[in-house]
């Protein structure tokens, strides 16, 4: 599947049918291409679903989150080179007007 487990829960319960089960809960993280069938591979191991949740809205928030660091950097480092040319810029003009 190409993924990796965000996180997971296990734990005991009692069943109807006297037995104790073994319950888990797995977040996982998976490539948008494979995500479809990363669930129809994990529905094929079930012999029943009792469950199912779904959601990417996380994933859209990281990459949101990433896109928008990676501008905010792109216009930090343009402002940073603004602020450095004028300085340079100021330097040589004060220099010309002292006559250094």
């Amino acid at each position: 599947m190409g993924g990796y487990i965000i996180s997971s829960r296990i734990w005991y319960k009692p069943h109807g049918d006297g037995e104790n089960y073994k319950f888990a809960t797995v977040t996982l993280g998976v490539p948008v291409t494979q995500f479809e069938t990363s669930m129809r591979r994990l529905r094929g191991l079930a012999v029943r679903v009792e469950d199912e949740n779904a959601s990417s809205v996380t994933s859209h928030a990281a990459q949101r989150g990433y896109w928008r660091l990676r501008q905010s950097k792109r216009l930090a480092e343009a402002a940073g080179t603004r602020l450095w040319n004028l300085a340079v810029k100021s330097n040589r003009q004060t220099d010309r007007s002292t006559g250094s």
